[in-house]
């Protein structure tokens, strides 16, 4: 029998050379071991089968480490005796040392590693270097994190500071990465295609794998969404429970009468609006302030009740008129989303004054008969219509001072306008493939799109709505120009205005349906359709819908000479105007709900109690002019309030403007 050559292998480590919590933690030696290491298990194995193993104790004071009670301390191993050969080195450090040669059971790995091709040659002895993974017990992760829901993109990182079992913080690079990666799977609620993860600058989509410290991590947000959206991003490891953050962006939602997305529109003071806000996900402990600019004697802001998820504060509207006042909604945590508050000019001028409380004005260029329709209040108080014929959008202040500005598409032929939450007015073109957007100063931009607009109104999401003129889609699109997203609802829309539920209500082109569309806000479904027949007039031929100041939506019957009224549960009254054809409509500043009636050659406008402000629940009252009033009898068409509650509608069949003082 011949000896087998044999041969040991010896490792040193340095116990506690340097620490994450040091500034040396970049640049430390790769045989670093955690400050809390007590005891190392060492493995000879050739293939799965160990060829030898040994246990060392490392504590402060042990013969290993010389006796040194010092940190750093410097020990030395080396297994028992194993033929020459090439063999893999397996290194395991524990927070326990060894008693009677093993490593106690209630002791807890801190890190691993594995060296392979050791080359053992025989009566020497082997030096091996291992680069010891750090074992990821604890994450270090933030429990949530905020972004502005301001409709631009934003990036947010959030750093993992993994900690092993003894609470030692771990520090991998390219040699020593984390025994136990870390997984990120990010999740949306609420909607979907606003956020992604990168990493290391790079997108990666909903997943990224972190396996050393210098592992930067992002998330990606497009900034939008609606209210009650937000991502999760789940964190993993083998053998570490999961752990979850919050990304919560933060939307601030203007409602009431004067608010619309992001904006409050006043157009008196004393005039209220709430603005809610809200990060879903958001732990109780997140508090909120408010911040005006730019806002004194404009509007003010009350404390903001509320924490975590949700919070409210109330704004009202000052004296003195103007645009620029802005109100930021901040969190503890730093991240703040603000809204726009316009207040219109007010008027101090003498009243005109007309017999009967008519005062007419012909609008100047031509545009004949079917020229005038659609008439809106905008942020600096004028009255501003559409001009069908002209191609041209106008403004009439309350001395009678008409200015008109041509659309940027010639024959763009605009028939409904609305104040967008940007204080510009935007417009539909039904004969353009374009919905267009006028500043107060008549600076316009036509932004393209599919098919066409018919009617136009600004949503609760801070977007523009419309329905399409030669199609069954009711579309939207940011005040920016961008993201259209077009729905098939089954209807061709001839008016559409926001509700206080979250959604957007329609009236088709012909019968006796109104409709509500989803908007993804107030937990809605963006693009669902819900249709409301009951209760309403078969072949009534609706042709305008307005939100009221009871928070009920209110339409006109045009064949059917009433008024209708669908609460937002669907519930439908309605209320005879006796004679007439219903046309427009909107809600007054006296708590009633104003018509125009088209009878051709008619003079009537109407107002229909909603029960506030001491009006009486569907109680109407036509008001007859005259040519002798100061109104021509030109079929009254579009209609809308002016900063001063004077009643303000377009003659269709006259191209003149009426003022009416109720």
């Amino acid at each position: 029998m011949s000896d087998v050559a044999t041969a040991s292998v010896g490792v040193r480590l340095i116990v506690g050379g340097s620490s994450a919590k040091s500034s040396a933690a970049a640049t430390r030696a790769p045989r670093f071991i955690s400050t809390a290491t007590l005891g190392v298990d060492l493995k000879v194995m050739s293939g799965a089968a160990v060829v030898a193993e040994t246990v060392v104790d490392v504590s402060p004071g042990s013969a290993a480490c010389g006796g040194s009670m010092s940190s750093p301390r410097t020990c030395s191993a080396s297994t028992t005796l194993v033929p020459h050969g090439t063999y893999a080195l397996v290194a395991t450090t524990y927070d326990k040392a060894p008693v009677v040669g093993a490593i106690p059971g209630t002791a807890h790995a801190l890190a691993t590693s594995t060296v392979t091709d050791v080359a053992v040659v025989d009566r020497t002895t082997t030096n091996a270097t291992i680069y010891v993974s750090g074992i990821v017990n604890a994450y270090g992760a933030p429990g949530f994190v905020s972004l502005s829901a301001d409709g631009a993109a934003h990036q947010v990182g959030f750093a993992l500071a993994p900690t092993d079992y003894a609470n030692e913080p771990i520090v991998a690079g390219v040699n020593d990465p984390y025994s136990n990666p870390i997984t990120l799977a990010l999740t949306e609620v609420g909607g979907t295609g606003h956020v992604s993860l990168k990493l290391n600058g790079s997108n990666v989509g909903a997943s990224a794998t972190v396996s050393r410290s210098s592992d930067a991590v992002q998330v990606s947000y497009d900034g939008g969404g609606s209210a009650g959206y937000y991502a999760t991003v789940a964190i993993s490891a083998i053998g570490v429970a999961t752990s979850t953050i919050n990304v919560s962006p933060m939307f601030v939602v203007m409602s009431g009468p004067y608010g619309s997305g992001s904006a409050a529109n006043f157009i008196a003071a004393g005039q209220t609006s709430t603005a809610t806000i809200t990060e879903a996900g958001a732990q109780n402990d997140v508090t909120y302030s408010a911040t005006p600019t730019a806002c004194s004697g404009v509007a003010s802001v009350g404390a903001v009740s509320g924490t975590g998820a949700s919070a409210s504060a109330v704004i009202t509207a000052g004296s003195t008129g103007a645009t620029g006042c802005s109100v930021a909604f901040t969190d503890n945590v730093g991240t703040s989303t603000s809204v726009a508050v316009n207040v219109a000019t007010t008027v101090t001028s003498t009243p005109l004054t007309v017999q009967g409380g008519y005062a007419e004005f012909a609008v100047p260029g031509g545009g004949g008969v079917g020229n005038l329709d659609a008439l809106h209040v905008g942020v600096d108080g004028r009255m501003w219509f559409c001009e069908f014929n002209t191609a041209t959008i106008g403004a009439i202040d309350r001395s009678g001072t008409i200015t008109r500005y041509a659309t940027a598409t010639a024959a763009s032929n605009p028939t409904s306008i609305a104040l967008g939450p940007d204080g510009r007015m935007w417009y539909a073109e039904p004969s353009t493939t374009r919905v267009g957007a006028m500043a107060p100063d008549g600076t316009t931009v036509d932004y393209p799109i599919s098919i066409g607009s018919q009617a136009v109104a600004a949503g609760p999401d801070n977007r523009i709505w419309f329905t399409e003129p030669t199609s069954t889609i009711v579309a939207v699109i940011t005040t920016g120009g961008k993201g259209l997203v077009e729905y098939p609802v089954g209807f061709q829309g001839v008016a559409i205005a926001a509700g206080p539920d979250g959604r957007m209500w329609a009236v088709p082109q012909s019968g006796a349906t109104v409709y509500a569309i989803g908007t993804g806000m107030n937990g809605t479904v963006a693009g669902s359709v819900t249709a409301y027949t009951t209760g309403i007039t078969p072949g009534a031929a609706l042709t305008r819908i307005a939100v009221g100041p009871d928070g009920a939506l209110w339409f006109t019957e045009n064949n059917k000479s009433k008024i209708g009224r669908i609460t937002t549960s669907g519930s439908v009254s309605e209320y005879s105007t006796t004679v007439g054809s219903p046309k427009d409509i909107v809600a007054g500043l006296d708590g009633n709900m104003w018509y125009t009636d088209n009878s051709f050659g008619g003079h009537t406008i109407g107002k229909v109690g909603t029960g506030m402000n001491g009006t009486t629940l569907g109680v109407v009252t036509r008001i007859v002019g005259s040519a002798a009033l100061g109104m021509s009898g030109n079929t009254p068409s579009g209609i809308a309030v002016g900063p001063d509650s004077n009643v303000w509608f377009t003659e269709r069949a006259s191209n003149n403007i009426v003022r009416f003082t109720p």
